[in-house]
């Protein structure tokens, strides 16, 4: 039975693939082991080399390994104030180059979605994330203040209760994407495309929404007081309880099928917008 050379390949088989799991997550509980031990500058080195290691004769990215680089570089940032800044750009860096690619699916990799919690927990200012592809990422909570976001592509991300005042999100597609509660005060949001997207009880105030496509967005209760409208669509936008005290220009809905807001002048109505 033991003889059997089917059996022996089998067990051989089995046998590699556990040694190649075990190195590889040995490998990752080094890297966190390091994140903790040793001079800082061999801590850095060690932890950026692992975040563009590969693993295996196939060439192909470990996520373990990947993981334990992340986790290992947020721990430097953290107890470092020299490395703290270099850290977090790296792996802002990291994933402007990484996030999506050679991918169709519209969540995001395993380690691209750990650089994202821990650039979104670390409460650094002024991210630079500039065209990132962030399809379905989960931000919920997270702290983007001031945070560059132009062009970024977060079809269908959660950023519930973000924190995202002042943040750049020119051009930005958010179309699907659920905002509600979040904090967009003074954000820069000119020609995004927020379509479809989940708003409720957002704080939009001082936001600058000129040339906005917010085609059946759900507004109910967001406040927009002193947000800039001009240009902005607003076709089929639900509108219930939203505060537009001092907005620019002040919308007035004439119509569910129609709402367009012009740069200069006063609002369109719904006849003179489909002239």
């Amino acid at each position: 039975m033991f003889g059997d050379p089917g059996i022996i390949a089998a067990v051989i088989v089995v046998g590699v693939a556990l040694v190649s799991s075990w190195r590889t997550q040995r490998i990752a509980i080094a890297a966190l082991q390091a994140a903790q031990h040793g001079p800082m500058t061999e801590r850095w080195i060690g932890a950026v080399k692992l975040l563009g290691s590969t693993a295996g004769s196939s060439g192909q990215s470990s996520v373990e390994v990947r993981l334990g680089a992340v986790y290992s570089i947020e721990q430097i940032a953290k107890e470092s104030s020299v490395y703290r800044a270099p850290a977090l750009e790296m792996l802002a860096a990291f994933l402007r180059e990484h996030a999506q690619i050679g991918r169709t699916g519209l969540e995001p990799t395993t380690d691209i979605q750990a650089v994202l919690t821990v650039l979104g927990r670390s409460g650094h200012e002024g991210l630079d994330l500039r065209r990132a592809v962030l399809w379905g990422a989960d931000l919920e909570g997270t702290e983007l203040v001031g945070a560059n976001l132009f062009q970024a592509r977060l079809r269908g991300a959660r950023l519930v209760g973000a924190r995202m005042q002042r943040a750049r999100l020119e051009g930005a597609d958010l179309s699907g994407a659920d905002l509600s509660g979040a904090d967009l005060r003074c954000a820069n949001l000119v020609g995004a495309d927020l379509s479809a997207a989940k708003l409720h009880g957002t704080d939009l105030r001082g936001a600058d929404l000129s040339g906005v496509t917010l085609r059946d967005a759900d507004l109910r209760g967001a406040s927009l007081v002193g947000a800039t409208f001009g240009d902005a669509d607003l076709t089929a936008a639900a509108l219930d309880g939203v505060d537009l005290t001092c907005a620019d220009p002040k919308p007035r809905p004439a119509s569910r099928k129609r709402f367009w807001l012009p740069r200069f002048g006063r609002p369109a109505t719904a006849s003179s917008a489909s002239r």
